[in-house]
């Protein structure tokens, strides 16, 4: 381990450790461990499961934890307590545990098996807090509000211009010449992005898109309405 980092840790009294599940580009599963000092620095990844490729444990909350319990043992974690097994046995009060540098809580999304996994993690003692992704949390309240009629609309509409915009090699080349031109002119111009479901908050990120990029669009509708092909409004 680096010195400067090693330094840096010494400095940190307790961090927490998110775990992320995600798929690479083949489609295999992996899991990031990550510390947050609050600086991000990745401990582990874990494969597990048999599209992992690492035999056939499946992803239990049980094997998850096995792993994430040696993934604790890295040497980023050396000068930190990874387990307060000892203590609670012993009935010492949370609060004491305070007083030591430790691994205080674990971080997961919440399908079924993190839930579980952070049940365990805390009746096990290598964690003492367990909580839910916040950011996981508010991308999935996006996706209710996605729902709502008047939400699904605005969807629907910012859909269509950027699939217009962006597919259309000739479109494209339009809106990007009046966008070049807009700055010079004092305009704040933003720029579309295509909407995916697993950007956070990816529907709002959408019609953000479209919103900021309306002045751009209003101007390359205007400047080419004489065109037998018309752009969506």
């Amino acid at each position: 381990m680096d010195s400067s980092l090693a330094r840096f840790l010494e400095g940190c009294h307790s961090v927490s450790l998110p775990i992320n599940g995600m798929t690479d580009v083949s489609g295999r599963g992996f899991y990031n461990v990550v510390i947050y000092t609050p600086r991000p620095f990745l401990v582990a990844t874990l494969r597990i499961g048999r599209r992992a490729g690492v035999g056939s444990d499946p992803s239990t909350a049980a094997n998850l934890l096995t792993r994430l319990q040696g993934a604790l043992q890295a040497p980023l974690l050396s000068s930190f307590a990874t387990s307060a097994t000892t203590e609670l046995t012993a009935e010492a009060s949370v609060l004491s545990l305070f007083g030591h540098r430790r691994v205080l809580a674990l971080v997961t999304d919440s399908p079924i098996t993190m839930v579980s996994l952070r049940g365990m993690a805390v009746a096990s003692g290598s964690f003492l807090f367990a909580f839910e992704c916040g950011s996981h949390a508010a991308n999935l309240v996006v996706q209710d509000a996605a729902r709502v009629p008047i939400c699904a609309q605005a969807l629907r509409a910012a859909l269509l211009i950027t699939v217009f915009f962006t597919r259309s090699t000739h479109a494209h080349a339009l809106l990007r010449a009046v966008r070049a031109r807009l700055p010079a002119a004092g305009r704040r111009v933003g720029s579309l992005k295509t909407y995916s479901r697993t950007r956070w908050a990816g529907e709002g990120a959408n019609i953000a898109a479209v919103g900021s990029n309306l002045p751009a669009l209003d101007h390359t509708l205007l400047e080419n309405s004489h065109r037998r092909r018309s752009c969506p409004r």
